[in-house]
């Protein structure tokens, strides 16, 4: 009878841990603050759009820190506005190009801070770029459609998009830096 109620007892004894390690589930941990992309993620998911900038952050070693926490806005020039650039820089590739004038043209297109659209006025944007300059904003009214003109020089075809770190702004093509003060003009 002792060696029935041993068995029962742990017969039962099984079933209880058998039921519990069942019942047990794994707990997800999150590891980050937010599912949000960063400006370099938003990049690595458009290459069809933006793979040779994407390839300008990389040699420029400037991917690094726009892949991590921060507030910045980017505006990002389109493959065939870098290859336009490119072209008239005479680099056949962004290898061919000039480390230095690359490093350039990034810190042209960065601002540390986020500027929405809400912030264009026909006029200079609030922060200056990375570069040191102001970028001067206008809007014009072009294929029935009022759209954003950045430096007279590039269009912004995708405004606002949101991302982990920043803001980012699509444009046309590459923006070039003053070569002349406002009275030499």
């Amino acid at each position: 009878m002792k060696n029935n109620l041993l068995g029962v007892f742990g017969l039962a004894t099984l079933v209880m841990l058998l039921a519990f390690i069942a019942s047990c589930k794994k707990t997800e941990i999150v590891e980050t603050t937010t599912s949000d992309v960063n400006i370099v993620g938003y990049l690595d998911k458009n290459p069809d759009s933006f793979s040779l900038f994407r390839q300008i952050l990389e040699r420029t070693e400037t991917s690094a820190f726009l892949n991590a926490y921060g507030a910045y806005t980017c505006f990002a020039p389109t493959n065939s506005g870098v290859r336009t650039y490119l072209q008239n820089l005479g680099a056949a590739s962004v290898d061919a190009a000039d480390l230095n004038t690359l490093k350039d043209m990034v810190r042209l297109h960065l601002l540390e801070d986020t500027i929405y659209t809400g912030s264009f006025t026909d006029g200079k944007l609030p922060v200056i770029t990375m570069y040191g300059q102001y970028l001067v904003t206008s809007v014009t009214f072009k294929d029935g459609a009022s759209k954003y003109i950045v430096n007279r020089q590039a269009t912004v075809t995708k405004t606002n998009v949101r991302l982990g770190n920043g803001v980012l702004h699509e444009i046309d093509n590459v923006l070039l830096p003053a070569t002349k003060t406002i009275a030499q003009q």
